[in-house]
């Protein structure tokens, strides 16, 4: 099921629940529930403040998450994840 903008959860504590408000963020994103400029606040709130969710030991977004989101959502992360970065290095 696909939460409203209002019903994301943005303090998640565990994985489980990161994975399915990610799920339902992507879900938004895509029925342009959700603007470009808040589905990357969101992606740059979790990847700041839940990194430890969010990320395995070797930096790449844990099999748990790919697993649970799929191949195409996962890849669509990635991409925001590194224009994130990408933004933030152009920056400094």
């Amino acid at each position: 099921m696909i939460k409203t903008l209002d019903e994301i959860i943005y303090y998640p504590s565990t994985r489980k629940v990161i994975t399915e408000e990610l799920r339902s963020a992507i879900g938004l994103y895509q029925k342009h529930g959700m603007t470009n400029d808040q589905f990357y606040f969101l992606i740059d709130h979790y990847v700041q403040n839940f990194s430890y969710l969010l990320f395995s030991d070797d930096y790449e977004i844990h099999n748990t998450i790919k697993s649970h989101l799929g191949s195409r959502n996962v890849r669509m992360l990635e991409a925001v994840i590194q224009e994130i970065k990408n933004t933030r290095e152009e920056k400094d």
